[in-house]
């Protein structure tokens, strides 16, 4: 089991580690198994694949489940990740090879067997070996005949491992065929894909598309027309049966009719609003003083000036 870190996502970064760090020190693989992630499916790397000669596959989009051994791992290894990196999180990628080291040396419960034990038939010396040595063994044996004991021991430990790997893997396939209902397609019938993503409004199915071959019992080959493109799907999340798609077709519609009327009357009611702030407010100004009403003539009182001569005895009473 191999782990890399990685500075980034770039389909050359990728390429590169491949031959560097794997090939190099193992072999050119056979095949690589990948998930639908876009560097692997780029031209660059479908390039090194051919170049090496190495049969590329991919799992089913949206289903890890299709490659579980790989995402158990990488659940198990984030895990360890956490529980150690608790302070240094910026530095994480310093402790990958000594956290693989861990890994390969434990026993795993599918095979029975560390990774180390499969891998180099025997058990890597580990720190702890230095309190508690091993017993050494002072007879030596010839090479021809040490290869022959290795090769031997390999053999065992092949078949033990494959009988537990067997046996876990009907155990598992069981458990998962209890969870799966088995609909079956006819190539060239049309089939409807459920979304992993969909919108509160939006129907949860796309399609319909064509199915053009059967990969396995469970999973299938569709393309959609429309685009021109093809791609895999399994059972569980296609369906023939267009009743639940009409039907969600139906309520649909019908919550798009409330939603527009309600949509209605909020326009108007905010049309009503900015009305009524685009009118210009009126000036506050000060009553002008009202005037003084002149009296009519019959309401006027009359003012009589009596004059009297300059001598006259009255003129002394007016002083």
């Amino acid at each position: 089991m191999e782990a890399y870190p990685l500075p980034n996502r770039y389909s050359h970064i990728v390429a590169e580690k491949l031959v560097n760090e794997f090939v190099s020190r193992f072999r050119i693989p056979l095949e690589i198994h990948t998930d639908q992630w876009t560097n692997f499916q780029s031209n660059l790397f479908q390039e090194l694949c051919r170049l090496l000669d190495i049969h590329k596959t991919k799992s089913t989009p949206f289903h890890p489940s299709s490659n579980g051994l790989i995402e158990k791992f990488n659940q198990t290894l984030g895990k360890m990740i956490k529980s150690y990196v608790d302070e240094n999180k910026r530095q994480w990628d310093f402790y990958i090879p000594i956290l693989m080291s861990a890994y390969r040396s434990t026993v795993h419960p599918s095979t029975g067997f560390s990774p180390n034990k499969l891998m180099l038939g025997r058990e890597v010396n580990l720190p702890h070996e230095l309190l508690y040595p091993l017993p050494c063994h002072n007879a030596q044996k010839p090479v021809n005949e040490y290869v022959d004991d290795v090769r031997v021991h390999m053999e065992e430990i092949y078949h033990v491992a494959r009988e537990n790997l067997k046996q876990s893997g009907e155990k598992q396939k069981r458990d998962h065929d209890t969870r799966m209902i088995n609909k079956p397609f006819l190539v060239g019938s049309l089939v409807f894909k459920k979304k992993p993503f969909f919108k509160k409004l939006e129907s949860p199915w796309s399609g319909p598309f064509v199915v053009i071959k059967q990969l396995s019992p469970v999973v299938y080959q569709i393309r959609d027309s429309r685009k021109n493109t093809e791609t895999s799907i399994q059972t569980k999340d296609a369906d023939t049966q267009t009743d639940q798609v009409e039907d969600f077709e139906k309520q649909l519609k019908d919550q798009r009719k409330e939603v527009l009327k309600l949509r209605e009357e909020a326009n108007f009611w905010k049309s009503k609003v900015l009305a009524m702030r685009r009118q210009p407010e009126k000036e506050i100004t000060q009553p002008s003083p009202q005037k003084k009403r002149k009296l009519g003539k019959e309401n006027r009182k009359i003012k009589s000036v009596v004059f009297f001569p300059y001598k006259s005895p009255i003129n002394k009473l007016y002083k």
